[in-house]
């Protein structure tokens, strides 16, 4: 895997390497709601398989290429393909198998910047992979649209800095009792007892 700097997707393609990634700095505006931003292409035609831990990030990934075959905690089935999709936390581990020909941009939000996003609890995301279909957001399908007609990722990267700008702003906040349970643990690397956060948040 290798980093690409080239904003044109045709060159970075044309440099040889099989997997394109290009990792977007995330504005000082969304510290602590947008952990990444990511642009992603697969140029080798052959499948991988990948297995990724559980953590605290909540996936956007809007994609103009194969999709990929995805599951939580255990092997996807025939029929399990995921193009452009979120998915919430969960404990399970996530298996993927990628086509060899992905290609997508990957918006990594925290789950208080999920929050704020999509503006609903996540406990309805949370153990699912949602199609952006099934969400029924009219502006999240036309973002996908309008991305998916850009060529160069120096503009979808400022198209998708316009809408997250815009989204974030008018979103609802988590209460502030979730803001300080989310950063006791983040701070602690997860060490935290969870008795201890209840006491110090009065939940």
């Amino acid at each position: 895997m290798a980093d690409a700097s080239d904003d044109d997707i045709e060159g970075a393609t044309l440099a040889g390497q099989d997997i394109v990634l290009l990792r977007h700095p995330v504005s000082p505006a969304f510290a602590g709601l947008v952990a990444r931003i990511t642009g992603y292409r697969e140029t080798s035609g052959r499948a991988a398989r990948m297995t990724e831990t559980a953590s605290l990030i909540v996936p956007l990934v809007i994609g103009f290429g194969a999709p990929f075959a995805i599951a939580l905690g255990r092997e996807p089935r025939p029929g399990e393909r995921w193009a452009s999709f979120t998915a919430g936390l969960t404990g399970f581990p996530v298996s993927i198998v990628s086509p060899g020909a992905a290609h997508c941009i990957q918006i990594d939000f925290t789950p208080l910047g999920a929050y704020r996003f999509f503006g609903r609890p996540m406990r309805l995301f949370a153990d699912r992979i949602v199609e952006i279909d099934d969400l029924e957001d009219g502006s999240l399908i036309a973002l996908r649209e309008r991305l998916g007609a850009v060529r160069r990722w120096s503009a979808r990267f400022a198209l998708v800095e316009r809408f997250l700008a815009r989204r974030l702003a008018e979103g609802p906040a988590a209460a502030p009792e979730i803001g300080l349970a989310y950063g006791a643990i983040v701070a602690s690397g997860g060490a935290v007892r969870i008795a201890a956060i209840a006491g110090e948040v009065g939940w």
